[in-house]
């Protein structure tokens, strides 16, 4: 089962809730880039996913789509772009280390979870 966070609020709301729960303390934590089909257009998320009792908790948080050129952002909106997800990441980041949780790259899958 796949419990799905669109707020990066209500994500850490649900997580300091359960977080003697979450299996090994490990919260997984991403920054996605997934190119569009055609054109430079791409669209960046901040991912960050943990195991509570068996199932995946995501967060899924869009900052919308940006042009990529040559691997960089390639205009200025773009990188503002770039910025507010860094700058999201790095909060979210600090706000799970001080529950304390281990804060690590990566993304839990489904087909991942085993009840142990």
């Amino acid at each position: 089962m796949l419990i799905l966070f669109n707020d990066i609020e209500q994500f850490l709301i649900e997580v300091a809730k359960d977080r003697e729960l979450i299996r090994d303390k490990i919260v997984r934590l991403a920054q996605v880039t997934r190119q569009a089909k055609a054109g430079p257009l791409s669209t960046i998320s901040l991912v960050a996913t943990c195991i509570i009792r068996g199932h995946v908790v995501r967060l899924q948080h869009s900052f919308g789509q940006v042009y990529i050129l040559d691997g960089k952002p390639g205009d200025p909106q773009s990188t503002a772009q770039f910025d507010k997800l860094k700058q999201a990441a790095e909060q979210l980041e600090r706000n799970l280390i001080a529950m304390p949780l281990d804060v690590r790259g990566g993304i839990f899958n489904i087909p991942e979870v085993h009840n142990d």
